[in-house]
């Protein structure tokens, strides 16, 4: 019995030392990192303390995508958990990081959507940090180009997409086949035609019920209304989504277009090569063709190659030369044209002056800026469109200066309404006002130019027309209502005036009196 005893105790000792040997060897694997950092903590059971990250930040990069940044405060973490919410309630877990990284980037997500984050350290042997700070990300879509029809909208993001939203009745927005649907918020043109994606577009332009948009590889794409042939693409057939203008003079599509500008049921493009060239109707000759047969085509519009710049109105266009002239044709029965003739029948003058640097086409106004930054105004001004601190009786049929200021940097004219930049980048407006398209906060008209807001940050304005489905159905049309879009130096878009259909993009039809940021 005591050689037994002795024996199991020896036994008994071996098993307490193997043991013991065991959790030092156990202990010392915690302890060494394989990175030879040394965790700083609890030893006895295997708990490290881990300091959380901090001054977690993020940044929405684009439409869908954003980038987040954190500091590492801690030499114990293996990794990082990326943790996300959509209510800043639940969150999910949706990255981790097995490694030194303090950095991280999340695409796939939905525009206006907000978006709570925070982050919290790890390592290996299972211990977790506190979170991080929580932040909150609004992903927005970053424009660099907008553009207004009747009662919709349109916009380019950084990316090269086309968003569309506004009334939808004759597929203006271009959204897919058989889509005819309004949008209150901007919606994605994912597709042309013939099911390709569609994107690298660099421009665009909507009108009455057409659209132009340019691709950065210099060809055209239409869609929307097309009785008149105004999509260029050959026949009188409306499309749904975006179709390639086609020259039937050449072969295959075009891709030398520079510039574009479009008219009640007709469109007029520059080339490289500055040749200029129109399709669609003819019927008031504002093709500058003499025929006043419709083209389904682009046709050449006279043979000079020297036009610089163009702009359309309801039925007329003014056109610049390299030499800084001022050219104009098509309807001219309210003296848009800036002479007393009834209309020219092809480019034509409108004056001796040399010195023009810029120019709009109204609905039934003209409005262009000289060298010497001063603004000038012809046509109707009944409404004040004009600015020229009256309504000048009905219309004036002369270039008339605006006032005294010598600082104008951009125009644009609407349907009896302006909206003019200045070199500062504020932003001023004048004419009717009866649907708050001067973003003012009042509906009172204005007859000279009134600053709009104290900022000094915009970029790109743009005016829009006539509530053309609520006014035809009783056999009128109001020209006196309209909406603005804005761009500022940060991307941001800017809406305002009538929003009946949803062209606000807002996500509601209520109309807005000041300039209202979208997606915020």
């Amino acid at each position: 019995m005591f050689i037994k005893h002795n024996h199991i105790k020896s036994v008994s000792l071996y098993l307490i030392m193997s043991m013991l040997i065991l959790l030092l060897i156990g202990a010392k694997s915690c302890v060494n990192r394989s990175d030879n950092k040394i965790k700083i903590g609890s030893s006895n059971n295997n708990t490290f303390i881990i300091n959380s990250p901090s001054t977690l930040t993020g940044t929405a990069i684009s439409y869908s995508q954003i980038n987040l940044l954190w500091q590492d405060n801690s030499n114990n973490e293996d990794g990082f958990e990326i943790w996300r919410s959509i209510n800043g309630l639940t969150y999910t877990l949706i990255a981790t990081l097995i490694s030194n990284e303090n950095s991280y980037s999340e695409s796939g997500l939905t525009p206006y959507n907000t978006y709570y984050y925070r982050i919290c350290a790890f390592n290996t042997v299972g211990d977790r940090s506190a979170y991080s700070n929580e932040i909150t990300i609004v992903v927005k879509l970053f424009w660099i180009d907008i553009a207004v029809g009747t009662d919709y909208s349109l916009g380019i993001t950084t990316d090269g997409n086309v968003w569309a939203f506004g009334l939808n009745d004759l597929a203006q927005l271009g959204l897919g086949i058989g889509d005819t649907i309004n949008r209150n918020t901007p919606s994605l043109i994912q597709i042309d035609l013939d099911g390709n994606p569609f994107a690298n577009v660099i421009s665009v332009i909507g009108t009455d019920n057409h659209s132009i948009a340019r691709k950065s590889n210099g060809t055209l794409w239409g869609w929307g209304a097309n009785g008149s042939g105004q999509l260029g693409t050959g026949d009188t057939d409306s499309s749904d989504s975006p179709f390639p203008v086609t020259n039937t003079i050449f072969a295959g599509t075009d891709r030398d277009w520079s510039l574009i500008s479009t008219g009640i049921g007709y469109t007029i493009a520059l080339k490289t090569n500055r040749t200029l060239w129109g399709w669609g109707s003819n019927d008031q000759l504002q093709l500058g063709i003499t025929d006043w047969i419709n083209r389904l085509t682009p046709s050449q519009i006279d043979a000079d190659s020297d036009w610089s710049k163009i702009s359309c109105g309801m039925l007329h266009v003014l056109a610049l030369k390299t030499n800084r002239t001022l050219w104009g044709w098509g309807a001219n029965m309210f003296g848009t044209l800036g002479n007393d003739d009834l209309g020219y029948t092809y480019p034509g003058l409108v004056n001796n002056d040399s010195d023009w640097s810029m120019i709009s086409a109204g609905r039934w106004h003209s409005l262009a800026l000289k060298d010497n930054g001063t603004l000038w105004g012809w046509g109707i001004g009944i409404n004040g469109e004009l600015g020229l601190g009256d309504t000048v009786g009905f219309y004036i049929n002369t270039p008339t200066q605006v006032g005294t200021s010598s600082d104008w940097l951009n125009i644009t004219g609407g349907s009896y309404y302006s909206m003019a930049l200045k070199t500062n980048r504020t932003l001023w407006g004048f004419g009717t006002n009866a649907t708050y398209q001067l973003g003012l906060g009042d509906a009172v008209s204005r007859t000279a130019p009134t600053q709009i807001g104290f900022e000094s940050d915009w970029i790109i304005v743009r005016t829009g027309g006539i509530d053309r489905d609520y006014f035809a159905s009783i056999g009128q049309v109001d020209d006196t209502i309209g909406h603005s879009l804005g761009l500022k130096s940060n991307g941001s878009l800017w809406v305002w005036g009538y929003n009946k259909y949803g062209q606000l993009g807002l996500g509601d039809t209520i109309n807005r009196s000041t300039p209202t940021v979208l997606g915020e």
